[in-house]
């Protein structure tokens, strides 16, 4: 039998900071939806196997299973598109 997928649907991008803390960057801001739980990313850092690759403005790039995809904030992680099919910079630098 094959496992369910994770509950992306559950995980929503709520905002993007730029951190004031430490050697700086950016935080994105995530809540689930069943249970009302908050997490702040960093790049580097992961939820469901979706791992924070960068973030500016509105937007949030994630590498998961393998592929760069791009949130925009109130979307959630079900939601995520490929970056190239988003007029921007996300193959690039940042």
């Amino acid at each position: 039998m094959t496992p369910p997928p994770p509950p992306y649907d559950r995980w929503r991008v709520t905002g993007v900071l730029e951190s004031l803390e430490g050697e700086g960057g950016v935080e994105v801001m995530l809540y689930r939806t069943d249970t009302g739980e908050t997490l702040n990313l960093r790049v580097g850092q992961s939820v469901l196997g979706a791992t924070l690759r960068k973030a500016d403005g509105e937007r949030a790039w994630f590498e998961k299973d393998g592929m760069l995809v791009v949130l925009r904030a109130g979307e959630t992680l079900d939601r995520a598109r490929p970056a190239e099919s988003v007029h921007s910079d996300a193959a690039g630098t940042g």
